[in-house]
């Protein structure tokens, strides 16, 4: 890996349901500053954490670009921009720790970008949108009254 990347990792469990552990993809993040959910609304988004590659993701890793490498639909911009990217090991990092990505970007057939819902569905990991996430953990903001 060039550098760290650095995602938010949230984990749920409520009564009767099993843990899932999301990670979210920086634009989640940045959206949710920028629109709605500022972190002085939200302070909870503002925790972030530095994942340090271990061996079982350095190999998912390798195994990630190969597979995009070998690919026939995406062009060479494409690969290249993938093999130097953040997606790659943040997917890399949800394939190994079982974890759910959270991200607006959705699926495209799209050949010069190699999108993180496509990639991640090549090595079996599962992506969603953040209201997606949301939904499923029945997630409500409430008002407090002061």
């Amino acid at each position: 890996w060039h550098r760290q990347t650095i995602h938010f990792r949230w984990t749920c469990c409520r009564a009767g349901r099993d843990l899932m552990a999301y990670l979210l993809d920086a634009n989640v993040l940045i959206s949710a500053a920028q629109g709605p959910y500022a972190f002085g609304l939200c302070p909870g988004l503002r925790r972030q954490y530095v994942v340090h590659p271990h061996e079982a993701s350095i190999r998912a890793h390798g195994d990630l670009l190969a597979w995009a490498q070998e690919s026939t639909h995406y062009n060479d911009r494409a690969k290249a921009g993938f093999s130097t990217g953040a997606d790659a090991p943040l997917i890399a990092h949800a394939q190994v720790h079982q974890d759910v990505l959270v991200t607006h970007e959705t699926p495209s057939n799209e050949v010069g970008r190699i999108k993180i819902p496509n990639a991640a569905v090549a090595v079996g990991v599962r992506a969603m949108n953040p209201y997606a996430m949301l939904r499923r953990e029945h997630v409500m903001f409430v008002l407090a009254r002061s």
